[in-house]
C-alpha cells in the first residue's frame, strides 16, 4: 500500500476545484516571486485519493482552501511533498494518461518589464 499524505491549497492552484478521486496529478511547489521564482516538480503522476473542500471554507473566501490526499509511491515523496507544503506555494496540475516530460523538473522564468 503507497503511503498516503494530505496537503492544502487555493482553489485556484488546484485547476479551479476540478480535482477528483482517481485522477494523476503533478505537484508543484513555487518558492519566491516575480523574476527570481523559481518552481520544482514535487510529485508526478500521483493518484488522488480524496478531496475535501469545507463547507466553511467555501463560505468565508473567494479562494477556498481544498485538502488533497494522494497515494505518495515512496517516502522520498512523502518528504518532498511535506516539505514544500510547509516552505513553498503549492500548485497542482492534472497528469491524467499524460506522457512524462523529457526535462529537469525545475523552472526560473524571468519577466522582461
Amino acid at each position: 500500500i503507497p503511503r498516503q499524505i494530505s496537503f492544502a491549497l487555493p482553489f485556484s492552484h488546484a485547476v479551479g476545484g476540478n480535482i477528483f478521486d482517481g485522477d494523476r496529478i503533478d505537484v508543484l511547489a513555487t518558492v519566491g516571486t516575480g523574476p527570481t521564482a523559481v518552481t520544482n516538480v514535487v510529485a508526478r503522476g500521483v493518484l488522488v485519493t480524496a478531496v475535501n473542500i469545507s463547507s466553511q471554507s467555501l463560505s468565508s473566501t473567494s479562494d477556498p482552501l481544498v485538502t488533497i490526499t494522494i497515494a505518495a509511491p515512496d517516502s522520498l515523496t512523502t518528504l518532498a511533498i511535506a516539505n514544500a507544503a510547509s516552505t513553498a506555494t503549492l500548485w497542482v496540475d492534472l497528469a491524467n494518461k499524460a506522457k512524462l516530460p523529457n526535462d529537469a523538473g525545475t523552472y526560473q522564468i524571468g519577466f522582461a518589464g
